[in-house]
């Protein structure tokens, strides 16, 4: 799946912001525009994908 940020508007004007195809904080990069064009961020949560990369980094660690 290639990298995409689906953008929703509820009914009350708040708009969500969610990467797809991406792993690790990679998607906070790419984001980041579109979030400052959009205005003040109120809540920002992870998903799964966003601790892959974490995960394995740590697991690198406690074997070597």
């Amino acid at each position: 799946m290639s990298a995409m940020i689906v953008v929703i508007v509820s009914p009350q004007g708040e708009i969500t912001l969610e990467t797809q195809g991406l792993t690790g904080p990679s998607c906070r990069d790419v984001s980041r525009q579109l979030e400052a064009a959009l205005g003040l961020v109120t809540r920002d949560t992870p998903t799964a994908a966003f601790y892959v990369g974490e995960r394995e980094e740590t697991r690198l660690k406690e074997q070597g």
